[in-house]
């Protein structure tokens, strides 16, 4: 993961775009017809390279019509970016938050905020198994149900506005 997303960030370099156009990339990719199949996580890696190095702080990402549901958006956040995704996204959103906003307004897949080390992620609906693994740090909100936490290290998790981790270390 953190040499695809070194990869991803070479790749990008002096490339201009915005965030609109990282949306058009998304459902690019989902369609199918500029490829043949989508990897999920590599594509989700991608995306959130592009979105850590946009020049706009707050983005969003309407996703919410995808076929298909990305992993790792949101990897590696880091401090003054904020990304909204309207929608459901896949397993290890968040993942290495680095102080970071993200919302998502639906549910999320498996291992929400894997190894974020400060920031805040909210996800409106429900989410996986292993919410805060190796989590080092920040917060995470759900707003339905947790599936199963992760064994974290510190920080805060909370389901339906209750604490149900709080160490601070």
């Amino acid at each position: 993961v953190i040499e695809a997303y070194t990869v991803a960030c070479e790749v990008i370099r002096g490339l201009d775009y915005d965030g609109q156009h990282i949306e058009e990339f998304c459902y690019q990719l989902d369609s199918g017809t500029a490829m043949p199949y989508l990897i999920s996580g590599p594509a989700g890696i991608y995306i959130s390279a592009l979105c850590n190095h946009v020049a706009e702080n707050d983005m969003v990402l309407r996703l919410r019509h995808m076929q298909r549901q990305m992993h790792f958006l949101g990897y590696r956040l880091p401090h003054g970016k904020t990304l909204r995704i309207e929608g459901d996204t896949g397993n290890f959103i968040g993942a290495a938050l680095n102080g970071g906003q993200l919302i998502v307004a639906g549910s999320s897949g498996d291992w929400a905020g894997a190894g974020m080390t400060e920031g805040k992620i909210t996800i409106v609906k429900n989410c996986g198994r292993n919410t805060g693994e190796w989590m080092q740090g920040g917060e995470i909100w759900v707003g339905g149900r947790i599936h199963g936490l992760g064994r974290s290290v510190s920080g805060r998790i909370y389901q339906a506005g209750d604490p149900v981790t709080g160490r601070e270390r």
